[in-house]
């Protein structure tokens, strides 16, 4: 894996992280070189203030932290401390960086706005919406993203929210997207958005950058309808809550039980303690934003429902679930239960049956799998 970044202001080492050390993934890809690139040309005075949307693993605030003031923007507590450690892995002061969430207001003063451009398309619109409201007209941006992912759809948006927009020619398979501010302009799309799964008595509310986005994902869907067969549990971890459906409904069948949502995205605890708040279900529940289960007490918990990503951004990935799986185990109580809904092609039944004193699928449809391990 490589993991030397060779820009014009220098050579840092860049890193996934310690779960993809040994795959061929690398922290940063073409999209990132060709925003350094062309940096140059805005001509940018020393110190200068830049706003960084979405920077993953940290490339572009390694590369610019010793010219410019950073404040790096994500709705990942992980992509935060995985540019941490790559701060510190090139003896550059943390104190420098300002990070931001979305539960922060952006900078008054910045004299550029860079965007990775996210996966989602309404997390983006949503990025969008807070640059319009924030900033009047005239300052430049320049978002960045693989060829393969900037469509129409993502030109149009930054069209109506963004002023002089072009984009430019294709390098390394990626393309830049330039521009500058528009100011406030009514919005396409407003979020949070509302559904109501299947038959259920409760609404759930669902800010952007959550899987599914407004709507049910079929992976949870099966689990719902296929609901943990146990009896009452008493403390109950919702891991990777996403909009705490998975909490919400087990609420609805366990009045006396209390509940521990956690997720590594601050949109989804907002997500699920707007829609806990909603619910009027009366349990007592803690909401988290933390990297898997770390902090939470070890041998603390009777269940914990799962539905695990088996993305990283674009790219396959299960060492994230795999983590989840050995957390699990030492957050349960003897013999406590872990519920997990994934993909029938994973096999995951077999890597818990690693960890667990049990583990075996209790319900398969073409598609998916609950699986159900026991410490």
């Amino acid at each position: 894996m490589k993991n030397k970044l060779e820009t014009a202001t220098g050579s840092f080492i860049v890193n996934r992280g310690s779960d993809e050390i040994n795959r061929s993934l690398q922290a940063w890809n073409s999209a990132d070189e060709y925003i350094l690139n062309t940096l140059e040309s805005y001509e940018l005075k020393e110190g200068s203030n830049l706003l960084l949307f979405n920077d993953g693993f940290g490339a572009l605030t390694v590369s610019l932290a010793g010219k410019y003031t950073i404040f790096n923007y994500s709705d990942s507590l992980c992509s935060h401390k995985q540019c941490l450690d790559n701060l510190k892995a090139n003896k550059i002061d943390e104190k420098k960086i300002h990070f931001l969430t979305p539960e922060d207001r952006i900078p008054a003063d910045v004299s550029l706005i860079i965007i990775k451009n996210p996966k989602s398309l309404n997390y983006l619109e949503f990025q969008l919406q807070q640059l319009s409201s924030e900033y009047k007209k005239g300052i430049p941006f320049i978002a960045a993203d693989m060829n393969k992912n900037i469509h129409s759809s993502t030109v149009s948006l930054f069209e109506h929210y963004m002023d002089g927009v072009k984009t430019s020619l294709a390098w390394k398979k990626s393309r830049l997207i330039q521009g500058d501010t528009k100011g406030s302009v009514p919005f396409v799309n407003e979020f949070p958005v509302n559904y109501k799964p299947l038959d259920e008595l409760f609404e759930i509310i669902n800010y952007p950058n959550l899987f599914a986005h407004g709507r049910l994902d079929p992976g949870t869907a099966f689990l719902i309808a296929n609901f943990p067969f146990v009896a009452e549990k008493k403390s109950v971890v919702d891991l990777a809550c996403g909009d705490g459906i998975l909490a919400i409904k087990a609420a609805s069948l366990w009045p006396e039980a209390s509940f521990l949502c956690v997720d590594e995205s601050y949109l989804a605890i907002r997500s699920a303690k707007e829609s806990f708040e909603k619910s009027g279900y009366p349990n007592p529940v803690e909401f988290r934003v933390c990297d898997i289960l770390d902090g939470v007490v070890e041998g603390s918990a009777d269940l914990i429902l799962c539905n695990p990503p088996f993305h990283d951004n674009h790219s396959l990935s299960t060492a994230t679930a795999l983590t989840m799986f050995r957390q699990s185990h030492a957050v349960l109580k003897s013999r406590g239960e872990l519920f997990v809904v994934s993909n029938r092609h994973l096999g995951y039944e077999k890597q818990l049956a690693k960890i667990f004193s049990s583990a075996q699928v209790i319900k398969s449809n073409k598609k998916f799998s609950i699986i159900r391990a026991v410490k």
